[in-house]
């Protein structure tokens, strides 16, 4: 009975050493993850609500009275500066504009009467013929013809702007609304909106901030120094050159050869003058020609590259 006791003892304390073996080989090894720790500007960033605005809302209205004949575009579509968008019945004031005319015609011929009898009536007055007040009455009617030819040409000037604004033209290019008036119908300066046009480029965007933002943004603003802003200014140009077209690179590529080229020869003519080289030599000439070709060759094609490369 003892041997039975001690046999079933070891057995289980083989299990229990086996057991804990084999949970030792099953735990995993632990991973650690690692970064490399990098010194970055850090960019603050506000989010506000806004609402994004035409730079022009121009209402159409009408600038004289009459009947509103026809329109000639089609809601919502785009609209340049200067096309015609309607048209007031012009026939009215096409005639105010002939009776002007007539009228400064006829105040012209007037003018030219009295100023005939002033030149008469100034020999007369000067051989006694004729009294003073004579001559003083007919200076009088010449001042008044000439000021009736004024006011004529005025009156001329006025019925024109009047018929050109029988057409009603778009003031600014955009994009058009809704007609709140359609044709047929009497209008009038004080009838209303006609119909509206938007701009569509440049925007704007109004968005409040809070009054420590603001000052935040402003505090920021003016730790930009001067090398950041040329430099930014020179990420901007290359990008704009990488993204132009190949013409306009070809273009702006020979503007920048020259310039090179100019900024290749005065130095080289500043080197010959400091190194006391004489201009008549034609060894000193050929070595300034070669300082300018080499360089053209080496920096020509390496700025090409660095610009085309985003």
């Amino acid at each position: 009975m003892k041997r039975i006791i001690i046999f079933s003892l070891m057995a289980l304390v083989l299990m229990g050493v086996s057991g804990c073996g084999n949970k030792q080989k099953a735990m995993p090894q632990a991973v650690v993850d690692t970064k490399e720790v990098k010194i970055e500007q850090i960019i603050e960033e506000i989010e506000s609500t806004g609402r994004i605005n035409a730079e022009y809302d121009v209402n159409v209205v009408a600038r004289i009275d009459g009947y509103l004949e026809k329109r000639f575009f089609a809601e919502g579509s785009f609209v340049k500066k200067g096309d015609l968008l309607f048209q007031i019945e012009p026939y009215t004031y096409a005639a105010r504009v002939n009776e002007a005319s007539a009228n400064l015609r006829n105040a012209q011929a007037a003018l030219k009467d009295s100023s005939k009898n002033l030149v008469r009536a100034e020999q007369l007055v000067k051989d006694d013929y004729i009294s003073k007040a004579d001559y003083d009455g007919t200076l009088a009617l010449r001042d008044r013809d000439r000021a009736n030819v004024d006011s004529a040409k005025a009156a001329l000037t006025q019925a024109q702007i009047n018929y050109g604004y029988t057409k009603i033209k778009s003031p600014i290019s955009g994009k058009i609304g809704k007609i709140y008036i359609t044709e047929g119908n009497y209008v009038t300066p004080s009838s209303g909106v006609l119909a509206t046009i938007v701009s569509l480029e440049p925007v704007m965007v109004d968005f409040s901030l809070k009054s420590k933002q603001y000052l935040q943004l402003k505090k920021s603003s003016k730790q930009i120094t001067t090398h950041q802003i040329m430099n930014l200014n020179w990420i901007t140009f290359k990008g704009m050159f990488a993204e132009s077209p190949l013409w306009k690179k070809v273009i702006l590529f020979i503007f920048l050869l020259i310039f090179c080229t100019v900024t290749l020869t005065s130095l080289s003519m500043l080197i010959s003058h400091v190194a006391g080289w004489n201009p008549n030599s034609i060894e000193d000439l050929k070595v300034k020609q070669l300082m300018c070709s080499s360089g053209m060759f080496i920096l020509g094609p390496v700025l090409f590259v660095y610009l085309t490369k985003r």
